[in-house]
């Protein structure tokens, strides 16, 4: 297990259509290196309805010297977030992070 965790909440309404196999790609890069990935299904969502999603997990092994450099905020973190509904790309969003430890 990772002592590191990430917590993603995610509030979305639905038009008059159902959606169907909705995927959300997830990826986080520092420095313009990919340091994780994350791809999340959800196989249907009714129409006119408002949906909550929140995800907390582990994230992937990374060495000390590389968290206390993005913690440090000397260069932001970014991602791209990719959302798909039945196999084809329906929003494409970016996004920068910083990044901090509550245990100081």
């Amino acid at each position: 297990m990772s002592p590191y965790i990430q917590n993603n909440r995610l509030v979305f309404k639905v038009g008059a259509r159902p959606v169907p196999n909705f995927v959300m790609v997830e990826r986080h890069y520092f420095k313009g290196k990919l340091i994780k990935s994350w791809e999340f299904k959800v196989d249907f969502c009714m129409p006119n309805s408002v949906n909550n999603w929140e995800a907390m997990y582990d994230l992937p092994p990374m060495k000390k010297e590389l968290v206390d450099e993005i913690v440090s905020n000397k260069y932001p973190s970014e991602s791209d977030s990719f959302y798909f509904v039945d196999g084809k790309l329906v929003m494409h969003n970016k996004a920068k992070y910083t990044y901090y430890n509550d245990s100081e």
